[in-house]
């Protein structure tokens, strides 16, 4: 999927994970087929599971991350009403997969796909509940910085027009790119809010707030269809259809 992708066979993760966290001697270790872009992710038995990310980084940098992460997870659970995964520990790089990695605990369900929840009534309650009881986290006066998805949608113009390039022929792009000169321009609002109708009534989202979202899920779906065309088509899949659902809903 990547130019900088790491590959790790299971044999390997299963030593990795054998040999630095020896309670998991005899448990089944097997690989998990997922359109994840992101993480390989190996099943430790039925309650754990190991990531090791795919983009190659320096190791220093990967730690950071992954500590973060962890810390973030520990932060989720205090105020999520839902199961989320616990950080376990972070793995050590080994000879032939040379950064760190991480092991958590493994969270039953079944993955959200754009046609399988789509109209799903109790999931937009569920997940208005999560994005309620997230606002009221204590942030302990950490602030956004305004960087990535959520701050100024204009610092994406650039990315916009790499994707836009590269989606003639697979998309309609002239619609598109008129979708996006709208979208731009709509102000910061301070909170986001993605999904749609019930989630939204749900949140008491504002008018902006809905529009705001619905530019930063274009954002993200136009890297998608063109991306990930060979190589992960389902995600690419998952781009189109999102995609597709934004021109429905567009009012210019």
């Amino acid at each position: 999927m990547h130019s900088d992708q790491m590959h790790i066979e299971t044999e390997l993760a299963r030593d990795l994970i054998r040999d630095q966290f020896p309670q998991f001697e005899g448990e089944k270790i097997v690989a998990v087929a997922t359109a994840g872009t992101v993480n390989a992710i190996f099943r430790i038995g039925s309650r754990y599971a190991a990531r090791f990310p795919l983009r190659s980084m320096d190791p220093t940098v990967c730690s950071n991350l992954l500590r973060a992460e962890a810390a973030a997870m520990n932060e989720l659970r205090a105020c999520c009403p839902f199961p989320s995964p616990r950080p376990v520990g972070i793995g050590k790089p080994g000879p032939t997969y040379p950064m760190p990695w991480l092991v958590q605990d493994w969270i039953e369900g079944k993955t959200a796909t754009p046609n399988g929840l789509s109209g799903s009534t109790a999931f937009s309650l569920d997940l208005a509940r999560l994005v309620t009881s997230l606002r009221t986290a204590d942030v302990r006066g950490r602030r956004f910085d305004g960087q990535g998805r959520g701050g100024h949608l204009p610092d994406h113009d650039d990315w916009m027009a790499v994707c836009f390039s590269n989606s003639e022929g697979l998309l309609d792009v002239a619609r598109l790119r008129r979708m996006w000169a709208v979208l731009r321009e709509l102000p910061s609002t301070g909170t986001e809010a993605m999904s749609r109708a019930i989630f939204f009534d749900a949140t008491q989202a504002s008018e902006l707030e809905r529009r705001r979202s619905a530019a930063w899920a274009f954002q993200q779906a136009m890297g998608l269809v063109w991306y990930y065309r060979l190589t992960n088509p389902t995600m690419s899949a998952l781009g189109r259809s999102t995609i597709s659902r934004l021109l429905e809903d567009f009012i210019p």
